[in-house]
């Protein structure tokens, strides 16, 4: 089947465009510039001695309280950083003593801006606004939040995170998957995706995560997630729209991770990625490295992925009359390709590459050969494997399921050396 044939199929750029009915071709648009102009609120906590862990929480005035929409876990610079819709919003920190990422009575807290009573400062935030704001300190002293009341409103995304979750949850349904893609800040608003886990954390078993790429899900890893051994392991799953930009896909990968091992103390993970989730892997890793997370990332695999991008997004984003944010980072020769590439795989972190082909065709019938291995990608790589498979088969596929789990038992012996 033919590359244009495979782009018709998945949705995937301009000629998908065409079937799409006006009104909701208006909303798309609408969606997509809204996330083209995000803007964000960003600042530093002054860190405290005690080298307890900080959140700091977004917050916005309703009639009768300040409703929680985000927050994050300030890093070892004391930086946060939140992607937000145009609105008004205050800033709150607070120290999480028992770590369990919530704030509660008896911990120490501030507001940005203000006094505590007064609930802080208003920060109005408009489209495509990029807000430093001033560093400041949480109190040292344990004092009453007073009349202020603050309540849970957070976007699912953010309550998502670390939930347990089955794979055969109706939110994996095939038309979220495509809301995901057309309209990604409904699917934020209504499915709200997330890092999920697929049974309660067990201490002592390494989690590996599962990345699906442009309009997947995490049922397709269901074979893959069969077959590990759970004695061993907890597989969770990360699910998100494939039309938001690929830096907020890895963000919010990470944040999710350095939370959920504040709250569990794991040391190691196991990261595996399909498609373009592939690509928005090698932004996360680079964060990884740069902030010091607290835990490691021995055994990495990306599997069918368009490293090098892909023309047909290029020809989407030159030629379509609505661009999803997604593609831009996709095309090939975007700045995004550019930024990752310039960044190398740490030594450290036990590299597989996995390619696919398929006879007749330049490589799975949906990624090109020269996208998911160049020579730059060769040298990267701890090992290589290819496959005469379709693009999203191999998941399935009993010989590359069988090597999969052979490297993760390679993996854990190595660790335990």
């Amino acid at each position: 089947m033919t590359m244009i044939k495979y782009i018709l199929q998945l949705c995937f750029f301009t000629l998908a465009i065409t079937s799409i009915p006006a009104c909701s071709l208006l909303e798309i648009g609408k969606q997509s510039t809204q996330l083209e102009r995000l803007p964000s609120v960003s600042g530093t906590i002054e860190l405290n001695n005690d080298n307890k862990p900080i959140y700091v929480m977004l917050l916005k005035q309703s009639s009768i309280e300040l409703e929680v929409i985000n927050q994050v876990m300030v890093n070892d610079k004391g930086e946060y950083n939140f992607n937000v819709l145009p609105d008004n919003y205050t800033i709150m920190a607070y120290v999480d003593d028992n770590k369990n990422a919530k704030k509660e009575t008896n911990e120490r807290f501030s507001f940005y801006g203000g006094e505590e009573e007064n609930g802080g400062r208003n920060i109005p935030v408009k489209s495509g606004e990029h807000i430093k704001l001033e560093i400041f300190a949480v109190n040292d002293e344990l004092i009453d939040l007073g009349e202020s009341q603050i309540s849970d409103h957070s976007y699912e995304y953010q309550r998502n995170i670390g939930k347990v979750i089955s794979l055969d949850s109706p939110i994996f349904a095939v038309e979220n998957a495509k809301l995901g893609l057309w309209k990604p800040i409904t699917f934020l608003s209504t499915i709200g995706g997330g890092l999920f886990m697929l049974q309660d954390f067990e201490v002592g078993k390494t989690p590996i995560i599962f990345v699906h790429g442009i309009l997947g899900n995490p049922t397709e890893f269901s074979k893959m997630i069969e077959s590990v051994d759970r004695e061993k392991y907890q597989p969770w799953v990360y699910y998100y729209p494939t039309g938001v930009q690929l830096d907020l896909i890895s963000d919010y990968l990470l944040t999710s991770l350095n939370q959920l091992q504040n709250e569990y103390g794991f040391t190691n993970i196991n990261l595996i990625t399909h498609s373009m989730g592939g690509l928005m892997s090698r932004s996360f890793l680079m964060q990884h490295e740069q902030e010091n997370s607290n835990f490691d990332v021995s055994f990495y695999m990306t599997i069918n992925s368009p490293l090098y991008g892909m023309k047909s997004a290029r020809a989407g984003v030159n030629s379509s009359p609505i661009i999803i944010p997604s593609w831009r980072d996709l095309a090939t020769g975007s700045d995004f390709i550019k930024k990752v590439h310039n960044w190398h795989v740490p030594q450290e972190v036990n590299y597989h590459l996995v390619f696919s082909y398929l006879e007749g065709e330049e490589g799975d019938g949906v990624v090109p050969m020269n996208s998911q291995l160049s020579l730059s990608l060769q040298q990267e790589a701890d090992n290589i494997y290819g496959f005469p498979s379709q693009h999203a088969e191999i998941l399935h596929n009993e010989a590359f399921i069988k090597l999969f789990n052979k490297l993760l038992i390679a993996d854990s012996t190595s660790l335990i050396k």
